[in-house]
C-alpha cells in the first residue's frame, strides 16, 4: 500500500500528498498513517469560509475532487475525508 501510494504521489503532479512515512498498526489492523509535516499550511476547517472569495472556494472543491476522483481511478480511497483533514497550502491550493 505504502508503494502504490507513494507512486501516486510521483506520477501525478496534480495530486498533492504529504509524504507517507509509515503505516500504524495494532493487533494486525491498520489505525493511522504517519505522515511527512508539511509547514506553512492551514486546515481547512480553520478558516473563515465567509470570508473566502467564491472562486478560491470553488478551485479548492474543483481540487479535492480532482483528487479523489484520482485515487478512485487507482483503487484507492479518502477513507476520512472531511475539512479537518484538508489543507491549505501557502500558494492557496488544496
Amino acid at each position: 500500500m505504502l508503494h502504490r501510494i507513494s507512486k501516486l504521489r510521483t506520477t501525478h503532479h496534480t495530486l498533492r500528498l504529504p509524504k507517507l512515512i509509515g503505516i500504524v498498526v495494532l493487533q494486525d489492523s491498520v489505525v493511522g498513517f504517519l505522515e511527512e509535516y508539511i509547514p506553512g499550511c492551514e486546515q481547512l476547517q480553520k478558516k473563515n469560509v465567509e470570508q473566502i472569495r467564491v472562486s478560491e472556494r470553488q478551485k479548492w472543491n474543483h481540487q479535492i475532487q480532482e483528487a479523489v476522483h484520482l485515487l478512485h481511478e487507482n483503487d484507492a480511497i479518502w477513507g476520512d475525508a472531511k475539512a479537518h483533514n484538508v489543507l491549505i497550502d501557502e500558494s492557496g491550493n488544496a
